[in-house]
């Protein structure tokens, strides 16, 4: 599958792009039940599951199936995060179940839906020189709403910023943009209009961003940029937001690796990467 001239400047302008059924049935249906299983096995499926064991429970879910997490780098996908990364795909970061159990946030147990001020980050630092550092896949193994706790994203972040002459890591981005205040209510402000405020797009020095929070159906793919802002969402709904995170390494962010550690061939067990549930 080629990518149209829109699906090129959709992504360079926002830095996503969503593909409808890009995982086949056969693929993400026995997954998804695979990782269905796992969480009954944990004891995950029971709502009065404590607070304190609940992590527990989840490591143990998740040990069991992260060797067939690795069936979102089908060649199709692989194809359009090569076109995205001008043909340099590098490597591949081990695949993540993003699971976020109903009535959960990132920071612990919700009532309702909200913007969350914390765990906002990037997956790839900005380094200096042209090109995208690498692409994230997103794969839907069920049907997540709105309020389900899908991504939420700020497009059009990934423009600001970028290519500076040193290394700006995730922390060192947020300190940064705290100063704007459209961020400096994303990051910090608690007032009751928060929300309605960030629902809207913006203007940030010359760049249009806009909050997005990711819904899709069953083997929906979105492919984002490395470099926007995004954080795990609170779940209202019903049932666990339940996606595998791919991680696709661009020959920028490679030769920035290598530069740090000059034997490297895959990414280094202290390689700057998102925790299993920050995406």
């Amino acid at each position: 599958m080629m990518l149209s001239d829109d699906q090129r400047q959709t992504f360079a302008r926002d830095g996503l792009l969503h593909f409808e059924g890009a995982l086949p049935e056969a693929l993400w249906r026995p997954l998804c039940g695979r990782v269905q299983s796992a969480l009954k096995d944990a004891g995950l499926d029971d709502p009065e599951v404590p607070r304190t064991d609940v992590k527990r429970r989840r490591k143990r879910a998740t040990r069991a199936l992260t060797p067939h997490l690795g069936a979102i780098y089908t060649d199709q996908l692989c194809d359009l995060a090569s076109q995205l990364l001008a043909g340099q795909v590098a490597g591949r970061h081990t695949a993540l179940l993003l699971l976020t159990l109903p009535g959960q946030g990132a920071m612990g147990p919700v009532t309702r839906w909200s913007v969350p001020r914390q765990v906002w980050h990037t997956d790839a630092p900005r380094i200096a020189g042209p090109g995208v550092p690498g692409v994230i896949a997103l794969g839907f193994l069920d049907q997540t709403p709105a309020g389900g706790g899908g991504t939420l994203f700020v497009a059009g972040s990934h423009r600001l910023l970028d290519a500076p002459a040193r290394e700006l890591r995730s922390k060192d981005f947020k300190r940064a943009l705290r100063k704007r205040p459209y961020f400096n209510v994303l990051l910090r402000d608690d007032s009751a209009e928060r929300t309605a405020f960030l629902a809207q797009a913006h203007r940030v020095e010359g760049v249009d961003v806009r909050l997005v929070e990711l819904t899709g159906e069953p083997g929906d793919v979105v492919l984002a940029d490395a470099r926007l802002l995004h954080a795990p969402a609170p779940n209202v709904q019903s049932k666990p937001r339940l996606m595998v995170r791919g991680f696709f390494i661009g020959e920028p962010l490679a030769a920035h690796y290598r530069a740090r550690w000059p034997d490297y061939a895959s990414p280094p067990a202290d390689a700057p990467k998102a925790p299993p549930d920050a995406a």
